[in-house]
This record gives structure tokens, sequence and C-alpha cells, in this order.
């Protein structure tokens, strides 16, 4: 599974100058429409949740670039390349549940955002 997110991680690594880019012009969005009292409060919800979305990206590119291969021998090594990879399985944990709370948040305000 490591393997499998490190391939993808790999293959989606030109993506990387988009997420910067849009997430550098999303947090200035949000700034302008939070600080400017005559700007339109409207863009800052989608503002965010794509900032959000671009961090998260950057985080699984930066995150999964260079997961290490498992070691048989000898036996002190297997050990701390375990404890190594098992710091990568907890960062995909983390992921996975930051994408799933990040798709129910999008997914609420776009079902109260068509409610009114």
């Amino acid at each position: 599974m490591l393997a499998r997110l490190n391939k993808i991680a790999l293959r989606l690594g030109p993506l990387r100058g988009f997420a910067w880019l849009s997430f550098t012009i999303c947090l200035g969005v949000f700034v302008y429409s939070v600080v400017d009292p005559n700007s339109n409060d409207q863009l800052a919800q989608p503002a965010m949740l794509f900032g959000i979305w671009s961090v998260l990206l950057l985080s699984f590119l930066y995150g999964f670039r260079a997961v290490p291969e498992p070691v048989l021998k000898p036996w002190w090594r297997r050990w701390m390349r375990q404890a190594h990879r098992g710091g990568y399985w907890l960062l995909a944990l983390l992921t996975t549940v930051a994408t799933i709370g990040l798709v129910m948040l999008c997914l609420r305000l776009l079902l109260y955002a068509n409610r009114n």
C-alpha cells in the first residue's frame, strides 16, 4: 500500500506548482475578503475550502515522495525500517481521515448553500 501511495505521489509530482499557486491565490482571496469591509463575503468559503484542498494535496505529494523500502537483514535494520515505515502508515491514516473530513465538510456546505 505504501508503495502504491509512493507511485501515486511521484506520478502527481508535476501538480506541486499548481497546488502552490492555487494555495497562494486562495489565501490572497480569503485574506482580501476577510480584511476588506467592502468585499463580497461569498468568496471566503470557497477560497478557504479550495485552499485546504491545495494544502492536503501538497501534504500528500511531499509526504509520500520518498517512502523507504523494507529491509530483510539484519534484524536491527529491519526493526528500524519498520518503525520508520510505521510513521508513513500513520501519515496515510491521517491523510485519509483529513480527506474524509474535508469531503464531508464540502458536502455539508453544498447542501447548506442549496437550501438557502
